[in-house]
């Protein structure tokens, strides 16, 4: 529970904050996104995400947050908010 309340408390908040009303549950999807890749290669240290090399996840993570953000950001405009700071 730690990590999760870690997260929770300094990344989860910023992203709703700054996705705006309505995308929680993207944030949330996330948060828990970063605690699974963290767990995965710090804590577990096995598979193929504790292998890569830091480019090499960072290119594997930026398709998978934006696939994740797709919707809220799209959902943010929608509403009138413009696009996400």
């Amino acid at each position: 529970m730690p990590l999760y309340a870690a997260v929770e408390r300094e990344i989860t908040a910023d992203f709703r904050r700054v996705l705006g009303p309505g995308t929680e549950v993207y944030a949330d999807l996330l948060g828990s996104l970063l605690i699974g890749v963290t767990f995965a290669r710090h804590v577990a240290r096995t598979g193929a995400l504790a292998e890569l090399a830091r480019e090499e996840l960072v290119g594997y993570l930026v398709p998978a947050i934006r696939a994740v953000l797709a919707p809220a950001i799209t959902a943010a405009e929608a509403a009138g908010a413009g696009t996400p700071r």
